[in-house]
């Protein structure tokens, strides 16, 4: 911590039960002039593989959901089953990140070839222009995934960063003041 050469200053940082406190001390006064905690998330390593399960599960039960919707109750062209499955695989990615969005995306590819491309109920691709748009489905799935993880991620940094200089900008009002009052 700087304060220009007018009092000697020393800063400490400690961390316990999710919270990161930083302390301002100034020599000679013998006073904190500001503490202020910042939250740390702590997340259990139970709790992650339970999300991460119940997510990939989420995956599989929506890709067959959407399958058989379109197979049995409404029955719809290729094109609009694919887009359906491009519109999930972008609502993984926004939300969920880019490893589930892939996982949707094969998972949506195998789907889309078993149940609605020729012959049907088999894995096997009769004509080669299904095998174009197969792999056109996976890479634009797959570019679009990328695109989508990378805006969430990079609003959530954006946000962190907007949350950090407001608590410097209070911290450094703060400490201003405090330092007018002492120069009084």
């Amino acid at each position: 911590l700087n304060t220009a050469g007018r009092l000697p200053v020393s800063t400490s940082a400690s961390h316990s039960s999710g919270l990161l406190v930083i302390a301002a001390i100034f020599h000679g006064a013998e006073r904190i002039v500001e503490s202020f905690a910042i939250p740390v998330t702590i997340v259990p390593v139970k709790a992650v593989w339970k999300q991460h399960l119940f997510r990939y599960v989420w995956c599989v039960l929506a890709a067959e959901a959407v399958s058989q919707t379109y197979r049995r109750i409404i029955h719809v062209n290729p094109t609009t089953v694919a887009l359906t499955f491009l519109l999930m695989v972008l609502w993984v990615a926004a939300y969920w990140g880019f490893r589930f969005s892939v996982f949707l995306a094969v998972l949506s590819m195998l789907a889309f070839n078993y149940y609605f491309l020729p012959p049907i109920g088999t894995f096997t691709v009769a004509d080669p222009q299904n095998w174009v748009a197969l792999f056109a489905f996976l890479v634009t799935a797959g570019i679009a995934s990328q695109l989508a993880d990378r805006a969430r991620k990079e609003t959530a940094d954006a946000n962190q960063r907007r949350r950090d200089v407001e608590r410097l900008y209070a911290f450094s009002q703060r400490l201003l003041a405090t330092d007018n009052v002492a120069e009084l």
